[in-house]
Order: structure tokens, then sequence, then C-alpha cells
């Protein structure tokens, strides 16, 4: 199928996206891991196509990345991936539209789909850009929306620093932290049809002790793939921190288990899955009640 992008191309390089270089970082991310299987994928996968209700026969998966979701549903769905990142898109298969835009303004029509799917995009959005993208998201859906993101992520756990600019930045570029009390109420006018928990146990830490392992000690979170800095474009390479620094280092991680151990916090899984249904007040308000084809998924200019 052909690409389909935005009515206009600059909005791929306006605002938050231009200021910080994310388009580039999460197409060095995706030249990387673009295609490759991952485990914890293949399971979250399994859980949406258990819980997507039978009456679904068109999804918008937007935030696609490298389509490791869509392009699981396309055999049995109609399916269009929508991202930032040209390689990502890349790897759609054959029998997924790829569309080539931002979360925050859509080229698709209302009530298009009858699901919009968004799994681990929300996090790494701005507060300003997150509220539109959810009112995007609401607008393709026709009945259902199906979210996926870190459950009651600790941002500064995962944070690195570019050695060159010195940014400090999670190394996933992530920038919002969800429970399912506060994903909930993003997404008024919606019930929960399914939660669930999946993913890599992750261990729980505290805020204020991430912060001092950062800048005490000087420990910052590494990858199993180069990561490229947001900001200046460079591949982030840390150095060894002192021996002092790595005892600092040491007292805190042993201080975090120890407090871990009285208070009784034992990890959780890491991601969150939440199927949310539109209400009936709310489907009666926006539902125009047509089917949509292919060809009716996407507005733009011929």
């Amino acid at each position: 199928m052909a690409r389909v992008e935005l009515h206009e191309q600059s909005r791929l390089d306006r605002g938050w996206l231009k200021v910080m270089n994310y388009r580039r970082y999460y197409d060095f991310q995706w030249q990387q891991t673009g295609g490759k299987e991952h485990p914890y994928i293949a399971e979250k996968t399994k859980i949406f196509l258990d819980i997507i209700p039978h009456d679904v026969s068109t999804i918008i998966d937007v935030g696609c990345g490298d389509g490791a979701i869509s392009n699981v549903f396309a055999p049995k769905h109609t399916v269009i991936g929508v991202d930032i990142s040209q390689e990502g898109l890349k790897n759609l298969s054959a029998e997924a539209l790829p569309v080539l835009s931002t979360v925050d303004y859509l080229p698709l029509k209302n009530n298009c789909a009858d699901l919009a799917l968004c799994s681990e995009l929300l996090e790494h959005l701005p507060k300003d850009i997150l509220m539109q993208a959810i009112t995007e998201i609401k607008r393709i859906s026709k009945r259902y929306i199906l979210i996926s993101v870190p459950n009651k992520e600790n941002l500064r756990k995962r944070y690195t620093k570019c050695n060159v600019c010195g940014l400090e930045f999670h190394i996933y570029c992530h920038l919002m932290s969800f429970n399912l009390n506060k994903l909930a109420r993003y997404f008024d006018g919606y019930t929960i049809s399914y939660s669930t928990l999946c993913g890599a146990l992750d261990g729980k830490t505290f805020d204020t002790i991430s912060y001092l392992r950062n800048k005490l000690a000087k420990h910052f979170c590494i990858d199993t793939i180069s990561t490229l800095c947001p900001k200046c474009g460079n591949i982030v390479s840390l150095s060894k921190p002192s021996l002092v620094r790595r005892a600092i280092g040491y007292s805190l991680f042993i201080l975090q288990n120890t407090l871990n151990l009285l208070l009784n916090r034992k990890p959780e899984p890491d991601w969150l899955v939440v199927l949310f249904e539109k209400s009936k007040e709310t489907q009666e308000k926006g539902d125009s009640g047509e089917r949509t084809l292919l060809s009716d998924f996407v507005s733009y200019n011929q």
C-alpha cells in the first residue's frame, strides 16, 4: 500500500519534536531494533489478541513503531500503523497501511476505526502534547481504545546522561508515569472493560534515592543498544565512576533494598494494559453509525 503522509509535512519537524530531535532519536533506535523479536512484546500481543472484542474489524495502531503488533493483527483485521519514525514504518507488513504522522495531529477521519491501539506511546509525550494526542485518539475511535503504558514507572531509575552536552534524560525518552487510576482519568466518557499487568518484573525504587544515585554517585542507566542524545545527537558513552562514587551508589542501593523489605514493596510486572470502551452516552453523541472502508480511513489532500 502507498504511504500516506500528513496534510502539512512541516508538522513533523515542529515544536517539541524539533527542539529535542526526537524523530532522529527514534529513527536511530529502530535502525538497531526494528523487526527483531522481543519475548515480552510477544506476551503482550497475545493478551491483546485475547481481549480484542469480536466486533472489531478495523484497527489504528497509533505509535506503531516497527509494527511488531500491527503485523500480527493485519492478516485478520484492516490495520493502519501510525508513527513519526520512517525507520520504524519500514518494518510494517504489506497488509498494513503505514502513515507517517505525529500523534497530536492525525490525518484520519472521525470514528474511522473500531479500535484505536496505543502501545507504549503515551509515556513519551510532554503533557500538553499528551492531552492533544488523547483527544485525537478519542476522535478516531468508534468504540474501543486499547492502551499499554509502563506501570508506575520511576522515571529517574532509567536516566542516562549525555557525555557531550550534559543532558540527563530517560534512556527510552519516557516523560510521563502512569498507574491505572491516573490513566483512567484521561479517558473520561469511557469505561474500563479489562485491565491487567504483564512484562518483566520491575523492582521498586524511590525517586529521591534514584536522584541521589544520579547526582552523588554518577550512576546512570545504560542499554544493550546504543543511545542517541535527543538534544545534540551524540551517541552516549558513560565513563566509569570513581571508587568513592561507586561506594556511594552501592550504599544507596542497599538503603533502597532495605526500605523495600521493611515496607514490603515487591516487584510488579512492567506494563499496564487497559481496554476502554466508549460509554453509551458518548457513542450516541459522536458516532455517525456508518461503517468505514479502508479507502475512507485517511483524510488527506490528493
